[in-house]
């Protein structure tokens, strides 16, 4: 769309910056992944904390890469009739449907919030024999809802003005 409002601009530039900063934690993982294989099979001696380390990373991507996933039109979609529908009622099919993630949305930044925040405060670490801290993952959970909403904004924006302008012209 051409004449998108430049808020609209700002939040998918925000999207795709939050995919671009993560995507390296994949080869982090890899890397990481292959260390414990090789300590294990080849010297007989795996470690303690790479599991604990890979799940940490792992859930720190998937939430902050959400907001790029949603970006680009990755995140699952039921378009059995969609597909056929013109532009208009599949403007106002996700307007509709946008109200669920909506609510999913603010139920993780309130609860993820929350925990986040309880987290902090009393520096929370693991229960395992590792003990690294969780606080700065489980602040993953809010900061990656934050990018979810801003996209979700864009989105919201986009298909309203679609379906505002697709009815005027015809």
């Amino acid at each position: 769309m051409q004449h998108e409002l430049r808020i609209v601009r700002i939040f998918d530039s925000i999207g795709e910056w939050s995919g671009k900063v993560v995507a390296p934690l994949i080869a982090i993982i890899t890397v990481v992944l292959i260390f414990e294989m090789v300590m294990r099979y080849a010297f007989n001696a795996p470690t303690f904390w790479v599991h604990e380390t890979t799940q940490y990373l792992f859930a720190t991507y998937a939430f902050i890469a959400g907001a790029y996933t949603f970006r680009v039109g990755l995140h699952v979609n039921m378009d059995i009739f969609y597909r056929k529908f013109p532009v208009r009622t599949k403007a106002a099919v996700d307007l509709f449907t946008s109200l669920v993630a909506l609510a999913y949305i603010i139920s993780l930044l309130w609860w993820g919030g929350m925990d986040a925040f309880e987290s902090i405060k009393v520096q929370e670490v693991s229960t395992t024999v590792w003990a690294p801290p969780i606080y700065p993952f489980r602040a993953m959970i809010p900061i990656g809802a934050f990018l979810l909403l801003l996209q979700w904004l864009a989105k919201f924006i986009r298909d309203l003005t679609t379906f505002v302008t697709k009815g005027v012209n015809k």
